[in-house]
Formats: C-alpha cells, structure tokens, sequence
C-alpha cells in the first residue's frame, strides 16, 4: 500500500485513484479484509471523500469488479476462468 505518502494517479479523479486502490489492494489481501479507511489511504484522499463517491465499501467493490469486467470484454479475455481472467488484468 502507499499509505497516503504520494498521489496514486496524478491526473485521475478521486473516484478512479479509489478504484485504482482497490485493484492493488486486493492482488495482495482478500477484499473481506478491506476497510473503507485502508482504501482511502491508499488512494490518498480522506475517508470523507471516499464516501462522497461510493454509499459503502461493497459499492466500491462492485464498481471495482464492473471495471474489471469491462475490460475483460474489452480485451477479448476469456471469462471460462474467471479466477486466472482476474488475476492476469491485475497484474
């Protein structure tokens, strides 16, 4: 994690910068595990902004998984195993 000490993305919007969070904290820990504050800090915004832009932590995480999803379709990935399919678009 980047635990707030730099920008994650630059020149994205806090809503993406959080989604991006998401990616990279879950190719390392169970999204079970994940708090509202972890993913915040590691987009480096305030947790109050984090809730401006999703109601709830499964909110986040769905619209991370829609993305995800999204560029699956996009890149022609084969949804046979979704497990790998996931795992190759976070690497």
């Amino acid at each position: 994690m980047n635990n707030g000490s730099t920008p994650t993305s630059r020149d994205s919007s806090p809503e993406i910068a959080l989604l991006d969070a998401v990616e990279r904290i879950c190719a390392t820990q169970s999204p079970l595990t994940l708090r509202m504050r972890d993913i915040a800090t590691e987009a480096n915004c305030s947790l109050g902004l984090a809730y401006n832009y999703f109601a709830s932590k499964d909110d986040l995480i769905g619209a991370t998984l829609d993305r995800l999803a999204q560029r699956m379709a996009a890149s022609g990935t084969s949804t046979d195993n979704a497990h790998d399919a996931m795992n190759a678009l976070l690497d």
